[in-house]
């Protein structure tokens, strides 16, 4: 019975609950917790739907939030039968939970500074271009050839159409429009993305060899140069003087089977350790006081929801990236 466990002495936060869920004793700590979400005296009856959440959870841990609009407390449920009655953990982590909450925010503020960098590059030039057709049609008048007239007209057209796939692009990343599959040139996007990592390759140290030529895959352009951004970021971050070689080739996809084009990111530093391989991917893994842990599964995400994949090869020296991504005329 329950008067065989002396809760009162015990350090952690354990609570002797009946079956239907009624706190009938409660250790220190844990009447501390109790507190926090509204029960200060015991006997207490827990709110129903963090009984019913560990219900569900047959003996593994859940988390329950408190409702209503005031603060949020966030708490480490799990519990044990012991003869007819239970004990129950509850451990507060809403301490945690902000401090994920904060490297989360982190890390979408980096992750859109560098894409509002890079489409305003992008942006400027293709409305330096309408700006430079216009005005020339604008002063040439009557005068212009008419070869002349229909080559201006045609770079207005091309600078129109990549000023719509760049925002179509943008609305796709942000999820607010239809998904985004069009033809993407390896070349444009990493061209870009060099362009934008320029100032992190000093005089004597960090090398980008990028071996791509007129290769094409389908998907967001934008998504697809947030990916090498977090791939070459992630290489250089890996030490001093860290050579980061880039190449493609015709690859099928991983897990389909269907025609694809496959991104080797390879550097030449310390490398990933056989123990930590497995983990690479995992959400907040990072070995970086100041990192969040994000890129390489927000990476691996973004490829997957374009229908590609992204995995961690064996290499001899440093670590090796392979970005899959769907090819032009490739089955759906």
């Amino acid at each position: 019975m329950g008067e065989h466990i002396n809760i009162e002495e015990i350090e952690g936060p354990v609570a002797l609950c009946t079956m239907s869920g009624v706190v009938v004793r409660a250790s220190p700590v844990c009447a501390q917790v109790l507190s926090s979400i509204g029960l200060r005296e015991v006997p207490a009856q827990l709110p129903a739907s963090l009984w019913r959440g560990l219900e569900t959870a047959q003996g593994g841990e859940v988390e329950w939030r408190t409702p209503g609009p005031e603060q949020v407390r966030v708490i480490g449920c799990s519990r044990y039968r012991h003869r007819d009655m239970y004990v129950v953990m509850l451990r507060d982590v809403s301490g945690a939970h902000a401090a994920l909450a904060r490297r989360l925010h982190r890390q979408r503020l980096e992750a859109t500074g560098r894409l509002v960098a890079s489409i305003a590059h992008d942006l400027r030039s293709i409305v330096a271009s309408v700006v430079y057709s216009a005005d020339f049609l604008s002063i040439g008048g009557a005068g212009i050839a008419e070869s002349d007239r229909r080559e201006a007209l045609a770079d207005i057209l091309n600078a129109s159409s990549r000023l719509q796939s760049t925002v179509d692009g943008l609305l796709d990343y942000a999820r607010l429009g239809p998904t985004i599959k069009s033809k993407v040139s390896l070349t444009q996007v990493l061209t870009r993305a060099q362009g934008f990592l320029r100032s992190l390759f000093k005089p004597e140290g960090h090398t980008l060899l990028i071996r791509i030529h007129d290769d094409e895959v389908v998907g967001n352009g934008l998504i697809i140069e947030q990916i090498f951004v977090n791939l070459i970021l992630n290489a250089l971050q890996a030490g001093d003087r860290i050579k980061v070689e880039i190449a493609a080739g015709a690859a099928a996809i991983p897990g389909s089977g269907r025609p694809g084009v496959c991104v080797r990111v390879l550097d030449t530093g310390p490398g990933i350790p056989g123990d930590q391989r497995d983990v690479v991917f995992e959400p907040f893994y990072t070995t970086r006081e100041d990192g969040t842990g994000l890129g390489l599964p927000n990476a691996r995400m973004a490829a997957e929801s374009m229908g590609g994949a992204l995995t961690l090869e064996p290499s001899d020296r440093g670590a090796c990236f392979a970005v899959y991504f769907p090819a032009p005329g490739g089955a759906a």
